[in-house]
């Protein structure tokens, strides 16, 4: 599994100390003492020494492929001063390499039409090491415009990260767009003015209808993100689907007169995500939040990832480790949380599921439920939520004094689910207050240990 995976195993006995002494603090007449040492303890390790328990076993890929290294074994080898593909001359289950033998440094890429299929993918990678694409502009340093059914990897032999993104002044290290089917792993990026990856179709600005999920049947679906390093970027680490499920009236269309936003009854509303799996993946020193995903209606999971140091700009709103965004149902299970705003917020649809993350060193709340309700009857045939939220397992750590740990917003207009909230078995240690919860929301809440 690569890099990622190796660190991940190296701090399985770590991650379950963390818990453990959490749970001895119960029977001691010291818990708050040693509580506190122990925090600061983990506050002097560094931050590459976290993990968040086994990982995922060997398999987990979209597009398993045997004996996967960086060998020049390639049906097509990308010449280095090629920046554009028009990939509709690539055969459905090509392999395309770039060589790191005829340069391991390379300008921007873009992709367009990479399109393999279900039994055939295209497997775009690195062969004979190592290859960086460095963007010094405001292009992403790999792009792809549109596809399906394709998988770019940078695995190599030896275990490291083969693709290397550095893109300082792009709002994007890896951008994806009208794709389905794909998956991205085992790539580094080591820096971006805004997102490390950004996958998504905005409502377009010529014509309100495309990209419209009422006119225009575009869905990101099938999508596997896993093993990647992102480091140093100004936005997010990853994001994935748009945050305007809701619907939006002062962007896009709305912002060229030329485009009659009145043929959209003065809204747009942006495309589903289905069927998103990230994981595995390892993110610190992220300006805004380590991952959000919106608009991901179904089957979607976050988890096995480590994210450190995250909202290090402490935006508002901008400022989480997990952002469940608009529109969203999620598993979000197995992470490791260390150092920044707001551990996890819930703002989707309902039917989400935290169980059996740790979340520490957060300097604001450790968990936010702020659901929004569908607005389309096409959405969730006429309801409002899927379902209501469970919040099972996690352990959450502040060593300052912060708001409440777990906590909910109350708008009186908009409706919240009221059956099925479910807050059991959490361990929590924190110097502010535990839990502000409404009646609205009708929680249960069962077993939880405070100290």
């Amino acid at each position: 599994m690569g890099l990622i995976s190796a660190v991940f195993w190296g701090n399985v006995l770590q991650h379950y100390w963390i818990k453990l002494s959490l749970i001895l603090t119960v029977i001691s007449f010291q818990a708050c003492t040693l509580e506190n040492q122990s925090i600061h303890a983990l506050n002097q390790t560094h931050l590459n020494d976290f993990g968040p328990g086994p990982t995922l076993p060997q398999g987990q890929e979209l597009f398993p492929i045997n004996n996967l290294n960086d060998s020049c074994v390639c049906d097509y080898t990308i010449d280095p001063q090629i920046q554009f593909m028009d990939a509709q001359t690539i055969n459905p289950g090509s392999t395309v390499c770039f060589d790191a033998q005829v340069a391991d440094v390379r300008q921007p890429m873009t992709f367009e039409h990479l399109n393999g299929t279900q039994h055939h993918p295209i497997i775009v990678k690195n062969c004979n090491g190592s290859v960086k694409f460095l963007s010094t502009g405001s292009q992403a340093a790999i792009k792809v415009i549109s596809g399906s059914y394709f998988r770019l990897t940078g695995i190599q032999s030896t275990g490291s990260l083969g693709i290397v993104l550095d893109a300082p002044s792009s709002p994007h290290a890896l951008a994806i767009g009208k794709a389905h089917h794909y998956e991205l792993d085992n790539i580094h990026i080591q820096s971006s003015s805004f997102a490390g990856i950004m996958a998504k179709v905005d409502p377009s600005s010529q014509d309100c209808r495309i990209n419209d999920r009422r006119y225009d049947s575009y869905v990101m679906d099938t999508v596997y993100v896993h093993d990647n390093l992102v480091e140093n970027v100004a936005g997010e680490g990853f994001y994935f689907g748009n945050s305007f499920f809701t619907g939006v009236s002062d962007q896009y269309c709305a912002r060229n007169s030329a485009c009659d936003l009145s043929r959209c009854e003065g809204i747009q509303y942006p495309h589903l995500v289905k069927n998103i799996h990230i994981f595995n993946n390892h993110i610190e020193n992220t300006g805004w939040d380590g991952i959000q995903v919106g608009s991901a209606v179904d089957n979607c999971s976050i988890s096995h990832n480590t994210i450190n140091n995250w909202s290090t700009q402490n935006r508002s709103s901008q400022n989480h480790a997990i952002q469940v965004g608009d529109g969203s149902s999620c598993t979000v299970e197995n992470n490791l949380l260390d150092g920044g705003g707001i551990g996890i917020h819930l703002a989707g649809i309902g039917d989400s599921l935290l169980k059996n993350n740790t979340i520490q060193n957060f300097n604001e709340y450790g968990i936010i439920v702020n659901p929004r309700p569908a607005p389309l009857d096409s959405d969730l045939n006429g309801s409002f939520y899927k379902g209501g939220f469970s919040i099972i397992d996690n352990t959450l750590v502040s060593n300052i004094n912060t708001g409440p740990a777990i906590r909910d917003v109350n708008i009186p207009s908009n409706p919240v689910p009221t059956d099925e909230n479910l807050i059991e078995n959490n361990t929590i240690t924190s110097l502010g207050s535990v839990f502000q919860l409404n009646a609205r929301y009708n929680w249960q809440e069962i077993n939880n240990h405070t100290f």
